[in-house]
């Protein structure tokens, strides 16, 4: 019971620290470690008996690298890194340059058929 009143309290201060415009992801982050380490101090394991590191207290940053590695492993990483790329390419003017380009033939056949 002091499981699920503790991890509504620590939401509802997320949603209110959210509301307030502080950093969605800074607060989740804070709030997913506040549950984690609660957790360890009322008795619960974070990671199954053969995952642990063998430090109880080290054992909420494994269960993070782990959500780490599982959701960046797949296409969230593929899609970061282009996003990545397509952001640097507009910055260096690339973007601008490769649409000058692609549009070069249609304005010499626009002035052709005139």
């Amino acid at each position: 019971m002091i499981d699920s009143i503790l991890a509504v309290i620590v939401l509802i201060i997320a949603g209110w620290a959210i509301a307030k415009n502080y950093d969605a992801k800074v607060v989740l982050f804070i709030a997913a470690l506040v549950l984690l380490y609660s957790g360890l101090l009322l008795g619960h394991n974070v990671l199954g008996a053969k995952a642990t590191t063998g430090l109880s207290w080290v054992d909420p940053f494994k269960v993070i690298k782990d959500q780490f590695v599982r959701q960046y492993s797949n296409a969230g990483l593929i899609i970061l890194t282009l996003f990545g790329f397509a952001a640097y390419m507009s910055h260096i003017g690339a973007y601008d340059m490769v649409i000058k380009v692609l549009t070069k033939p249609l304005s010499t056949s626009a002035s052709r058929s005139s």
